[in-house]
């Protein structure tokens, strides 16, 4: 099938359902007018009229509160984290009048949800979140969701409002992701450098690292550039979810997919087995507390076996967890390839460093589990 087959194929408004619409800080705001209400009031007709016309739902994940807030209060230059928050705070409350007055056009509520990493974290926390856009999407009503930027902090970061809306559409899930940027999805090379740079119309999540995948860095209002969006794309390929990466400065980008146009990127999931949600979530959603250096047997036992982590394949451990904490697992190069529930502590880890089973329960007693991480409780990075 050719690229416009498939982009007809996954793009059919038959076929999706449910939607994430995310859109960045450089389509919402204008570094001197601030916030741009026409942007938002040209999602909510598109969002009501696909919604009446094909029963789709669709969850918002916007950004810009910041940058509304910035403007609202006088401030430039480079803000300390508390000047942010204070930003964010009042740039929300604009934010969302501004999305109430555009769908109440249309009939339609809209539903504030501001999250942080603990709430991705937690498994009751995160399971809460999904039964809530659930409830909220059967009353007819669209979340839009953001980062809580006035408690967040650099710790806790979810990173950028890119990993939230891949975050977001993994908990739902998701049928189809929607990135709505400045540029017209991914190129050759970077439009802005080089002239000749060539629109990707379709390419794989898994595209190799050395290809040349590129375009516009982040810019002053926002904090996602062409990496993270592709990172998305691959964080949610795992799941078997699209990505349309799309200028949204145009009239109606949204709808223009739908239709069929040739616009933007489209990120196709690669054709495989697809991890369980618990999976993406131990992998993607929660908190890293520690990391453990393997040995090169544990490595290829762990990515190639599909084994546990055994505590004789442990050759470092660092940073202070608990049992239950998440922990990075890291090849011999250093370079972290798997993520993990540890079953022991940190300081269990390190008592029974490069240990066979028998001497372990010799020093850590018969109770301790004979797996650092449980196969069943890991996922490997893609």
């Amino acid at each position: 099938m050719d690229g416009g087959g498939v982009r007809r194929k996954v793009l059919d408004p038959g076929r999706v359902r449910r939607v994430v619409v995310k859109l960045g800080s450089s389509v919402l705001t204008h570094a001197r007018r601030g916030l741009r209400e026409e942007v938002i009031g040209g999602l909510a007709e598109q969002v009501a009229t696909l919604s009446e016309r094909h029963g789709m739902q669709f969850v918002v994940v916007s950004s810009g509160a910041i940058a509304s807030g910035r403007k609202a209060l006088g401030l430039s230059g480079r803000l300390d984290v508390a000047h942010k928050q204070a930003a964010a705070a009042v740039g929300q409350t604009a934010l969302m009048e501004a999305y109430e007055r555009a769908f109440a056009r249309r009939g339609r509520h809209v539903g504030q949800l501001l999250l942080t990493h603990a709430d991705f974290d937690a498994r009751d926390r995160y399971l809460n979140a999904r039964h809530t856009l659930d409830a909220l999407l059967a009353l007819g009503v669209v979340p839009v969701i953001n980062e809580n930027d006035t408690v967040a902090t650099q710790e806790i970061r979810l990173g950028d409002n890119d990993t939230l809306a891949a975050l977001v559409a993994l908990l739902m899930p998701a049928d189809l992701l929607i990135l709505l940027t400045e540029t017209d999805g991914l190129f050759s090379a970077d439009p802005h450098v080089d002239p000749t740079a060539r629109r990707l119309s379709v390419i794989e999540a898994d595209v190799r690292p050395d290809a040349q995948v590129d375009g516009p860095r982040a810019g002053s209002v926002g904090t996602g550039g062409m990496a993270s969006k592709l990172n998305a794309a691959r964080l949610v390929a795992a799941r078997g979810i699209p990505v349309a990466i799309a200028c949204g400065h145009g009239e109606q980008p949204i709808e223009d997919l739908f239709a069929g146009l040739d616009l933007g990127t489209l990120v196709l999931p690669t054709a495989g087995e697809r991890a369980s949600s618990r999976k993406l979530w131990i992998g993607h959603a929660r908190r890293v507390d520690g990391t453990l250096t393997v040995d090169e047997g544990a490595r290829r036992a762990l990515q190639e076996g599909g084994r546990s982590l055994l505590p004789a394949g442990v050759v470092r451990v660092e940073g202070e967890f608990d049992a239950g904490d998440v922990v990075a697992i890291a090849g011999p190069d250093g370079a972290a390839f798997a993520r993990g529930i540890s079953s022991w502590t940190s300081a269990e880890v390190a008592a029974g460093l490069g240990r066979k089973s028998a001497d372990v329960r010799a020093v850590l007693g018969d109770e301790i589990d004979p797996e650092v991480v449980h196969r069943d409780n890991l996922t490997l990075l893609p």
